[in-house]
């Protein structure tokens, strides 16, 4: 099985750091020509089938991406959102580091008011993970997502502690591409790749 991990492309939020979460916000002009671009690099790809997150900003990606794939339909599914942020969403970034500072609790472990930890975000993304594996082991498989699902999804597997998650941010349209063999096992192909962006 081949999957292959797309983050969503640029919003105006992603540039001003402002803190998304659950908003439902658009691609800016750049992540348009962001997608453009990653889609124009996975035109040869093989795709068998194709799941996202069900906000606009990794649908959208999804979608430019599978204009070249008419035959892949494109699933949509809440456990691929990100993080929910709760009272933070739509305040600029530093407010909410600054309150998890003040907790002295590790980010991972950190549940805003009326959102959800990265613990419960990588629960959810490990199951779906898992489910994708036991419907489609030898396919190939695409997943549109937000930096928070990517970061749970490759440290989990790769056991990394917390203290190393910024190795594992990924920019906007950034694409990992894991083969998972039979018995599970993954292999790394790409990490972490944008080298569709430096035209």
């Amino acid at each position: 099985m081949k999957l292959i991990i797309i983050r969503h492309g640029q919003t105006a939020e992603n540039k001003k750091k402002i803190t998304q979460g659950h908003l439902d916000t658009s691609l800016s002009n750049e992540g348009k020509e962001q997608i453009k671009k990653i889609a124009n690099r996975l035109k040869h790809e093989k795709i068998d089938f194709a799941y996202s997150s069900d906000l606009r900003r990794a649908k959208h990606t999804a979608e430019a991406i599978l204009k070249f794939h008419p035959e892949t339909q494109l699933i949509l599914t809440e456990e691929l959102r990100e993080q929910k942020k709760g009272i933070y969403e739509g305040k600029h970034g530093n407010i909410l580091h600054e309150n998890i500072m003040k907790t002295r609790k590790p980010y991972d472990q950190f549940k805003p008011q009326n959102g959800e930890s990265m613990l419960e975000v990588k629960k959810r993304t490990i199951k779906l993970y898992n489910e994708l594996i036991d419907k489609h082991l030898g396919k190939t498989i695409l997943i549109v997502t937000h930096g928070g699902p990517v970061r749970c999804l490759l440290m989990t597997l790769h056991k990394e502690p917390e203290e190393n998650y910024k190795k594992y941010i990924h920019g906007n349209t950034s694409m990992t591409i894991l083969e998972i063999s039979d018995d599970r096992k993954h292999n790394v192909r790409v990490f972490n790749c944008n080298k569709h962006l430096e035209d």
